[in-house]
């Protein structure tokens, strides 16, 4: 059997070479997360932007580390529950903010 390319997935740039950073966007698309899950990762301690940006600064992130954790598959697991468990959170204040009115 022949196993895929590991790097195959990370082939978005249309064969162009990966810049040494990584906006939001483009680092939501490598992990395979939507962009508002970026700052749930962030918030969480899962990623760590460049430098030390404002709050209201654009986040960059580096272009290596992204590709290492999108290959781990046990980050990707943990991630994943993380984002899961803040979404689930937010969804059940909703609705208890709707009961009570």
């Amino acid at each position: 059997m022949k196993w895929p390319h590991p790097l195959k997935p990370f082939r978005c740039t249309g064969g162009r070479q990966l810049p040494a950073r990584l906006d939001v966007v483009a680092t939501a698309k490598l992990l395979g997360f939507a962009e508002s899950d970026i700052q749930v990762l962030m918030a969480v301690g899962k990623l760590t932007p460049l430098g030390d940006p404002a709050p209201n600064a654009p986040k960059w992130f580096s272009a290596v580390e992204m590709i290492r954790l999108a290959a781990d598959q046990e980050w990707l697991h943990k991630a994943t529950k993380d984002v899961a468990k803040y979404w689930r959170h937010k969804r059940e204040r909703r609705i208890e903010f709707n009961q009570v009115q």
